[in-house]
């Protein structure tokens, strides 16, 4: 599980140097904390599960709007074909999202 500085480290790096490269990282660390808890198969009822890893609470202020900005970047782009980047940044995203409605 990823520890709270180290996301807080990529956000402070994203922020400051403005690199996707660094979000990227940000949203990968965060999801795979959540990834055990993600459940993707539609075919049987969603489970809570209570132990759930710190962090959502700890979010940055503008994460939202951040990532709103990288979700319609590749939404524009998905008329052209995302690159194998785009579609990884893509699968983040919704990942994330379902972390966030969980």
């Amino acid at each position: 599980m990823a520890s709270r500085e180290r996301l807080f480290e990529l956000w402070m790096l994203y922020c400051t140097k403005k690199d996707p490269d660094y979000l990227k990282l940000w949203l990968d660390t965060f999801v795979s904390s959540y990834e055990q808890f993600l459940d993707v198969d539609f075919e049987k009822l969603p489970t809570r599960v209570d132990d759930m890893p710190p962090g959502i609470s700890l979010l940055p202020d503008n994460i939202l709007q951040v990532l709103r900005i990288q979700l319609l970047q590749c939404v524009q782009k998905m008329a052209d074909g995302l690159e194998e980047q785009q579609q990884a940044l893509s699968i983040l995203l919704v990942k994330f999202f379902i972390i966030l409605c969980s």
